[in-house]
């Protein structure tokens, strides 16, 4: 026998109102639960992940969290899942919701211990300027150096950078191409076209330029370059794609982001041999179905769409875990809200009844049996993550 639960339209659009939603997005909806959804509750803490063992990850290449970005526990679930997943089944690649030179950024602080880079990356967005993703990254850098140079991990940024001329985009080609008076002259050529002033049609012919030298010339920049020329070569691809996105007169820039997502993570997938990677990305890139739900404003598939379903070497093994978020927070341009994701995803509201079951503040689901409008959750994701009393994260002073 089936629970079922109605998600009404009014309840949800007061609580809308409640936070100054803009628009209400949620449909009325009916949402089933079966009656053995407490058996399948895995409950975990963050000082003991063991329980996690319990999920078979081993069948899946790709394993994404879906968040809503912006809650002080987010980061303390993406550390958990870097060491779960690297400690128990050798992941070491984590995609990353963000551009190649911040991935740089992260990958450079993990070598060096170089606070600064982070502080130059977390001062790019208001929202990430926080305390919370400060202490993730120190506590990643710390636990990463621990680990054999085979298993240490990497940050590989698929998503399209969002200034040209901030300030770690500059920091990356600067560490890249140090002044050298033994610089091959056509790689001094390319670090003299890397000077970037703004995201518009100034940038577009000297990128335009570097990177099809450095195309042209790969053999001369792996010499000199070793390793890092993949650095150098997705650092310059990544920002024409941001220049040739914002200069194409595309109407719908989301879904050019979204597709731009798919073929970076193709590319690098077989560059860096991503045999398996997790990621936690904003819910609505980790659609395993787009057609369960996805923002009306993007109008794309999403990452892990394509992934599951186009994307050969990844087809049906791509594992979505989606946070369901009970009692808590997150931090906007400096001001802590509820997190109500009911008005814009209805059968959220199940969350009431996944609280009642969980044993603490954190809790895995099987979405097994649980139907929302007649379609099955499993569709869209194969585990739900409750995540309780999360508060608003902490800006850095």
């Amino acid at each position: 026998m089936l629970k079922k639960l109605t998600a009404i339209l009014l309840v949800c659009a007061v609580m809308a109102l409640s936070i100054g939603v803009a628009e209400f997005r949620a449909e009325t909806g009916q949402v089933y639960l079966p009656e053995n959804l407490a058996e399948t509750a895995i409950d975990f803490t963050f000082d003991d992940l063991t329980p996690l063992k319990a999920i078979n990850f081993e069948d899946y290449k790709v394993i994404f969290v879906g968040e809503w970005h912006y809650s002080a526990m987010n980061p303390l679930i993406m550390l958990a899942f870097i060491q779960f997943l690297n400690e128990n089944y050798g992941v070491r690649h984590i995609i990353y919701e963000r551009s190649y030179s911040e991935a740089f950024a992260v990958n450079e602080f993990l070598r060096t211990g170089d606070i600064e880079l982070i502080y130059e990356k977390l001062r790019t967005r208001q929202n990430t300027q926080t305390v919370e993703m400060r202490d993730f990254y120190v506590a990643l850098y710390e636990w990463n150096k621990t680990l054999p140079k085979d298993r240490q991990v990497m940050f590989v940024g698929i998503d399209v950078h969002t200034h040209l001329t901030t300030t770690y985009i500059l920091r990356m080609f600067e560490i890249l191409l140090p002044e050298d008076d033994d610089m091959p002259e056509i790689v001094a050529e390319v670090a003299g076209l890397l000077v970037l002033p703004d995201d518009g049609w100034t940038a577009f012919r000297p990128l335009s330029r570097a990177l099809g030298i450095i195309e042209g010339s790969e053999d001369i920049f792996r010499e000199y370059m070793g390793e890092r020329y993949y650095d150098l070569y997705f650092g310059v691809r990544s920002a024409m794609q941001l220049v040739r996105m914002r200069v194409s007169g595309e109407s719908n820039k989301l879904a050019a982001r979204e597709r731009l997502m798919h073929e970076n993570f193709a590319l690098m997938y077989h560059t860096f041999g991503m045999e398996r990677s997790f990621g936690m990305f904003g819910a609505a890139h980790t659609e395993l179905d787009s057609e369960f739900f996805f923002a009306p404003d993007i109008d794309e598939m999403a990452i892990a769409h394509y992934l599951n379903n186009v994307f050969e070497p990844t087809v049906s093994k791509v594992m979505n875990i989606e946070v369901m978020y009970h009692n808590s927070y997150l931090t906007v341009a400096g001001e802590v809200i509820p997190i109500d994701q009911e008005s814009y995803r209805a059968y959220c509201i199940i969350r009431h009844d996944l609280a009642e079951i969980a044993a603490g503040d954190l809790a895995i689901f099987s979405t097994d049996g649980i139907v929302f409008d007649d379609k099955p959750l499993a569709d869209k994701a194969q585990f739900i993550l409750l995540l309780q009393n999360s508060p608003g994260m902490t800006l850095l002073e």
